[in-house]
């Protein structure tokens, strides 16, 4: 790396450090482009030139900490069924939400309405989580024809409405994922080797072709 790449890499560390610890103390209305770039010592113009805006700005510090999540999650998996496993790993999740309930809530609702060339971060930490997931659920015994990329997909698609009600009403993170460990074992049951027969078809809009 460059010295002059250096020095970009050092500005925008920076400046999310500032933005991060900002939002923490003040909420994310109650910072703007300017307090950020003060705390940070760099211009506004700085601050919008590597991030485009405070939204930008959110949504990378909070992919950074579920990325975090992730990383910590998995290094602490416990052996057990596929879907203990699982609910294992977004026990991270909803400790990092249920941390800051406000500033998740504001986070989650800006990210609806974030256009997808400006939620980069948060959709490249989605896309290389949910690979993860489908190499976890592949260890799990499936029926030949389950397809665990899709099954992957369901997985996440459960945790997002789950994740809905705990911002509205949160819970004790283990709480949280002991729920969505029960949801996730009915979510795979009929995909597995040795399930009975009359789930199959159900099986059909799991994943199963």
């Amino acid at each position: 790396m460059s010295r002059r790449d250096e020095g970009k890499a050092d500005t925008r560390d920076r400046v999310a450090r500032a933005a991060r610890a900002l939002f923490e103390a003040r909420g994310f209305a109650g910072t703007t482009v300017r307090m950020i770039a003060d705390a940070a010592g760099v211009g506004t113009g700085t601050v919008l030139f590597h991030f485009g805006s405070k939204v930008d700005l959110l949504v990378l510090c909070w992919a950074e900490e579920i990325e975090a999540a992730i990383v910590g999650q998995l290094a602490t998996m416990p052996m057990g069924p596929v879907e203990a496993q699982i609910a294992h790993i977004f026990r991270g999740f909803y400790a990092v939400y249920g941390a800051r309930p406000d500033l998740a809530r504001v986070y989650v609702q800006q990210l609806l309405v974030t256009p997808a060339d400006r939620a980069g971060p948060y959709d490249a930490v989605t896309a290389a989580f949910i690979a993860q997931l489908a190499g976890l659920v592949a260890t799990a015994p499936l029926r030949p024809e389950a397809d665990p990329a899709v099954l992957a997909r369901a997985v996440f698609g459960l945790y997002v409405l789950d994740l809905a009600t705990y911002l509205r009403d949160p819970v004790p993170p283990d709480e949280a994922a002991a729920r969505l460990e029960r949801e996730v074992a009915a979510l795979l049951r009929p995909c597995v080797v040795g399930a009975p027969e009359s789930e199959t078809v159900t099986a059909t809009s799991l994943g199963v072709a």
